[in-house]
Order: C-alpha cells, then sequence, then structure tokens
C-alpha cells in the first residue's frame, strides 16, 4: 500500500513537472494537470454519488469544447463517451424503472427535434449534403439530449439545482482559464499596437456569457453583503470573458439581460443591482491592469471602438454586411423548400465580398434560418416551441412566492437568461457547436426541472405507476 501511494506521487510530481515543462511551449498544456485531477476525482465520484456520472461527462465535456478546423479525434473519441452515457440513461429510465421520460410538451418537443434532426440524414442524402459535415452537425445537436438527465437532476435530488449551478460555474471558469492563456499568448506574440487592440478569443462565448448573468441575478437577491461581494467577483470575471471574445452580439445580450433584471427586480434589488454593476466594472477593469498591465489601455481602446460600432454595424461593416448577403442566400433556398429543409450537412453558396469569392458552407450566421434551412418550419418551431416553453416555467418558478427564495432565484436568472440569448441570434450561428447546444440543455433543462420540482402543475406528469409523488417527486432510493 504505502509502495503504490510512493508510486501514485513520483507519478504525480513527474506530470506537473512536465505540464510545467510544456506549458512554455503551449499555454493550454498549463491545463493538463488540473484537468487529469479534476476529471480523475469525478470518475472516481461515478461509482459512489448518483450524479457522479453526470458531473463526469460535463467536466470531460470542459476540455473538448474549443473550437477548431473540422471534427477533431478528441471530439469524436469524447462523443461515443457521452452518447454512451445517453443510451445507458434512457435505456434505463425508460425500459429499467419504467418511468415516462417525456412528460410535458416541452419534453415532447425535444424528443420530437432530436428524432426529425436525425431522420433529417435522409435529405442530407437527398439533396447531396456532406456526410462527413452532417456527422458534426449530428455530434453537435446531440447535446440537446442533455436536457433529460439535466431536468431529471433539477426536479429529483435535494442538491440537484446545485449540482447543475456548480457546472455551469466549472464550464465557465474553464473556458475563461483557457481563453486567457490564449488571449495572453496572442498579446505576446503580437508585433504592432493594432493587433493588441483587435485581440480576441472568439469561443465559448455562451459558456462564459451564463455565469456572468447568473451570479449577477444571485448577487442581487443575495442577502449578506459578503455574499454579494463574491458574487459580484464572478460576475466581473465572466463578463471580462465575454468582453474578451468581441463578440458585439453577446455584449448586446449582456446588457439586454442586465436591463431585464432591472425591470423584474423589486425595487430594494433593483438599488443593488445598480451599485454591483458599478462595483463590477470597478473589479473587471482592475483584473484586467493586474493580468495585461502593459497591454491595457490598447485592450481597452479596442473593445471600446467594438462596442461604439455596434450602432453603426448594420451598415459600415463589412463582415455583418456579409452576414446578410449570407442569410439572404439561404433564405432563397428555404422559399424553394420551407416544410421540410435540407437535412444536417447539407450547403449552400454565396458570394463573399471580404473574400470576393463563392463560399460553400453548411451554417448561417442567423440561429434561426439556419434551424429553418436545415430542418424546415417543423424544426424551427419545435425548438422555438421548447424555448419558449422553458422560459415560461423558469418564469413561473419565479413568481410561486410560497418556494425557497434561492430556488426563486435561479427560475428568474434562467429565464433571463433565455431570453436575453434572443438579440444574438439573429447574427450568429449556435446551433453548430456543442457547447451553445449543451448551454441550451442546460437551462431548459433547469427551467423544467425547477418547475416539477416545486410542483408546478403544467410539470407534473401523470402518475401511471404509483411510483411518483406530489410535484413529479420520484422516491428512489438514491435521492438522497
Amino acid at each position: 500500500m504505502r509502495l503504490g501511494r510512493l508510486g501514485l506521487g513520483a507519478l504525480l510530481l513527474v506530470a506537473v513537472a512536465a505540464s510545467v515543462a510544456l506549458a512554455f511551449e503551449s499555454p493550454v498544456y498549463a491545463l493538463v494537470v488540473p484537468g487529469l485531477l479534476i476529471g480523475g476525482g469525478m470518475l472516481s465520484a461515478m461509482s459512489r454519488f448518483p450524479l457522479g456520472q453526470l458531473c463526469g461527462v460535463m467536466v470531460l465535456f470542459g476540455v473538448t469544447a474549443r473550437l477548431k478546423e473540422g471534427l477533431q479525434v478528441e471530439e469524436v473519441v469524447y462523443a461515443v463517451y457521452y452518447l454512451s452515457y445517453l443510451g445507458s440513461w434512457f435505456a434505463t429510465r425508460l425500459w429499467v424503472y419504467r418511468e415516462r421520460v417525456f412528460d410535458t410538451p416541452l419534453d415532447i418537443a425535444l424528443g420530437l427535434f432530436l428524432a426529425y434532426m436525425t431522420a433529417s440524414l435522409g435529405l442530407t442524402v437527398l439533396f447531396g449534403g456532406s456526410l462527413s459535415l452532417a456527422r458534426g452537425d449530428w455530434i453537435a445537436l446531440s447535446a440537446f439530449a442533455f436536457y433529460f438527465p439535466i431536468k431529471e437532476a433539477c426536479a429529483r435530488y435535494r442538491w440537484g439545482p446545485w449540482v447543475v449551478i456548480g457546472i455551469v460555474i466549472y464550464l465557465g471558469l474553464f473556458s475563461f482559464i483557457r481563453n486567457l492563456l490564449t488571449f495572453s499568448a496572442a498579446i505576446q506574440d503580437a508585433e504592432y499596437a493594432w493587433q493588441i487592440a483587435r485581440g480576441r478569443v472568439p469561443m465559448n462565448e455562451m459558456l462564459l456569457f451564463v455565469p456572468a448573468l447568473g451570479c449577477l441575478g444571485f448577487a442581487a437577491r443575495a442577502s449578506g453583503w459578503t455574499t454579494r461581494i463574491v458574487l459580484t467577483g464572478g460576475f466581473a470575471l465572466f463578463s471580462v470573458g465575454v468582453i474578451l471574445t468581441q463578440w458585439r452580439a453577446y455584449y448586446v445580450d449582456l446588457a439586454f439581460g442586465v436591463m431585464l433584471f432591472v425591470l423584474l427586480l423589486e425595487w430594494r434589488g433593483r438599488g443593488r443591482l445598480v451599485v454591483l454593476v458599478g462595483l463590477s466594472g470597478l473589479l473587471g477593469m482592475g483584473l484586467g491592469y493586474l493580468l495585461f498591465p502593459g497591454a491595457m489601455e490598447l485592450i481597452v481602446v479596442g473593445i471600446f471602438d467594438r462596442i461604439l460600432s455596434i450602432g453603426t454595424a448594420s451598415t459600415a461593416d463589412v463582415s455583418l454586411l456579409n452576414r446578410f448577403l449570407e442569410s439572404r442566400s439561404a433564405w432563397e433556398l428555404i422559399k424553394q423548400n420551407p416544410i421540410a429543409g435540407y437535412g444536417i450537412g447539407t450547403t449552400f453558396g454565396f458570394f463573399d465580398t471580404i473574400y470576393n469569392a463563392t463560399w460553400v458552407k453548411s451554417y448561417i450566421h442567423n440561429g434561426y434560418l439556419l434551424l429553418w434551412f436545415k430542418f424546415g418550419i417543423v424544426g424551427l418551431l419545435l425548438v422555438l416551441f421548447a424555448w419558449a416553453r422553458a422560459i415560461l416555467a423558469a418564469h413561473r418558478v419565479w413568481r410561486r412566492r410560497e418556494i425557497a427564495d434561492w430556488e426563486r432565484t435561479l427560475g428568474l436568472t434562467v429565464a433571463i437568461i433565455l431570453i436575453s440569448l434572443i438579440p444574438s441570434h439573429f447574427v450568429s450561428a449556435p446551433f453548430t457547436t456543442s457547447d451553445t447546444v449543451l448551454t441550451f440543455a442546460l437551462l431548459m433543462g433547469t427551467a423544467a426541472g425547477l418547475a416539477k420540482r416545486v410542483g408546478d402543475p403544467s410539470a407534473a406528469p401523470t402518475a401511471t405507476d404509483g411510483t411518483r409523488e406530489a410535484g413529479g417527486r420520484a422516491p428512489r432510493a438514491d435521492a438522497a
């Protein structure tokens, strides 16, 4: 036993030394040892805790959630792992526990979308789409299936919602650290001032956006100032992460979310919110000067230039105008086949004014048109219906004054985040990467699970076998 511990300790020291050495080659390698330790701990917890498997899948997702050209080997390996998890989850619920997985209209809508998305492979073949691109689309969109275990976690287990909150914070922190290291490397390699001012890390923006507004919502309704300040620090941290992506659409979403909190909170909460947002601005600036002491002025100039360009982007920004041309070309094809769509992996071409050439691609920088193009009006309406039902479910939780205050706060926060994501989807392609789809699954699953947890009549299933209690809770032995 002692020899085994010494061997493990020596192995850990070697791994740490190798990670530090590799960090000089690429900052991303610095995440290897922490990732292995966290992942190993979560894998160990799988056999001990009911939600351990879900946590393990989410931990490993954070490692693979990055943007690289094409479908990467680690993404395929992880896809096999999480699809195995989802397959076992559905199999045990449907055939072992004999439970009704598709209880509510929201469940049915997402289930139908997943089925239609898979069946659309026939349309892909019919319209000459790329099967390799279809594989990537299917892997990304299949993350919607995480809605069901997330919903169960929030509805059934005592600590389920807090576990989901922890998952969201973990994914946000992991994305922030990775983006920060990538941005820092880009700053160090910059040769000109404009390269620093325009530096950006455009990935995992939704994984940063959600915990940013989540921290702000809980900070505004927290009872003690210590908790408020800690959560405000979280809002500042994740907001800096969103800002460094330099996605103007998410700047708008962030401002929209703050305004929604101002409108929906009580008067006392609104006053706190104004103070906390101001404090977070100071914390964010301080964090920026601490991380980038010699380049902060140029970074701030670039960010303000990006923010000020929002008002004129629709008429003066070449990249945004190019996206309008892209959407127009896709719309012409949608009008020819508006009902069924063209299937996953199907491409279309448009004239790119930036490169002065025709660009053939399988995605559109408009989330709504993207769904319509791939899955027709059927797929678009299924997703919009599920989105709206999740907002209503979360809002109903917020309106219930007899439940715990943290449950109401979580309901309000989820509803506001889901609403505030609406603007950015007009100029971005959120349903093409697994991190954005998983974010929706986390939000929708939390909304539906909370509604079921607190006994919302619209979320409670019809009992068929006597195994469920009022409010949709199932008294399982592992629910403690």
